[in-house]
């Protein structure tokens, strides 16, 4: 993943579409292992945000969701489309 960010129980990263499955993994298991409350990541091609609560536990939204991360970020929402016209 590129564009990598932790900031206070949340990562947030930007899918490359060269990425292996195996990588992201490993790297969700570290992010959650130092306690991570959750990562994101966003996918530009497929313009969706993947919220993982877990190595192996996530939800995936698309433009048509709201964003919201109780996880690590209580109160706050904004809408994927949003996130995408950036």
């Amino acid at each position: 993943m590129a564009d990598q960010h932790v900031l206070r129980g949340l990562a947030v990263g930007r899918r490359r579409q060269f990425d292996r499955r195996g990588e992201v993994e490993k790297k969700l298991r570290e992010y959650f292992a130092i306690g991570v409350a959750a990562v994101l990541i966003v996918d530009p091609d497929k313009r969706t945000v993947s919220v993982y609560t877990s190595a192996a536990e996530f939800r995936e939204l698309t433009v048509d969701d709201m964003l919201t991360v109780p996880e690590a970020l209580r109160g706050f929402s904004t809408p994927i489309a949003d996130l995408m016209d950036q």
